[in-house]
């Protein structure tokens, strides 16, 4: 093989292992008044969920933020679209100019639920997620090194199981802990687990079960998501020399799911007698 053939090579496994890049999504811009989270809801989205929403009587949709963190200049927000009997999709959302404007940081994951969101410094940060099919199973990370530009999608477990992820913290970019309560699938002496990673959350090894995790101390925050049934939105909130400050909203209600009507043959459209 000649140089510029190994060179060729190593570029393209190079390419094939790292993260894909975020997705070009539409920017929202902040006027003072809450945003609408973009949603459109597919024949699929209604097969995969079971959801019969005819359009006489279109099923409402929902978002749910749970997250809120920043990494220097940036603000991430986490959540998820939902119907009343169904998760349909997570959010990512980012702000690169203190909440000015906002895209979506990572492509929607389908049936799953995104929560918790920390960073340890401007680099490296996580958040946690769920996949929602009756009740909560494979429990992942969205896992980035570079301030949240790309992210990458890691289970905590190699096999399918039920449990989603209550807690969990990082006292490096390397090592960290998590709990995940695997109710209603499990209860007892059993229904936590703890996890630990050694290589920043690529892989987790399950360290014990337990009836309940352990006390932790809280920090203050910093961020919070408050819902506003005012404006009918959810809003996000910074603290500034001990008050709380609005930084974006995002209204609750993101649109609708309905079942394409199906044409009338042409003598019924016209009127006329079967």
């Amino acid at each position: 093989m000649t140089k510029g053939a190994v060179l060729l090579a190593a570029a393209a496994l190079c390419a094939a292992q790292e993260p894909a890049t975020e997705p070009a999504g539409p920017v929202l811009v902040n006027t003072g008044k809450p945003m609408s989270v973009p949603f459109a809801c597919a024949e699929n989205m209604l097969r995969a969920n079971g959801l019969t929403c005819p359009a006489s009587q279109p099923c409402p949709v929902y978002l749910d933020l749970g997250g809120v963190e920043a990494a220097g200049n940036l603000i991430f927000v986490a959540g998820h679209l939902h119907a009343e009997s169904a998760t349909l999709e997570s959010v990512l959302l980012a702000s690169s100019d203190g909440g000015k404007t906002w895209r979506e940081a990572h492509e929607r994951i389908s049936g799953a639920a995104l929560d918790r969101v920390r960073f340890i410094d401007f680099e490296n940060g996580w958040v946690s997620g769920q996949h929602l099919r009756g009740f909560a199973r494979d429990a992942f990370f969205l896992i980035s090194n570079d301030g949240g530009r790309t992210w990458r999608e890691r289970p905590v477990a190699g096999e399918s199981r039920a449990g989603a992820i209550e807690r969990f913290e990082f006292d490096s970019k390397s090592h960290g802990v998590a709990w995940i309560d695997r109710a209603p699938a499990v209860a007892g002496s059993e229904r936590w687990e703890q996890w630990e990673t050694t290589d920043g959350g690529d892989s987790w090894t399950r360290v014990r079960v337990a009836a309940a995790p352990p006390e932790t101390a809280s920090r203050p925050a910093a961020w919070r998501i408050v819902p506003d049934a005012r404006s009918g939105a959810f809003n996000v909130e910074r603290r500034d020399d001990g008050r709380w400050q609005p930084v974006a909203g995002f209204l609750i209600r993101a649109g609708e799911c309905r079942e394409a009507e199906l044409p009338l043959p042409p003598a019924e459209a016209a009127g006329e007698p079967k």
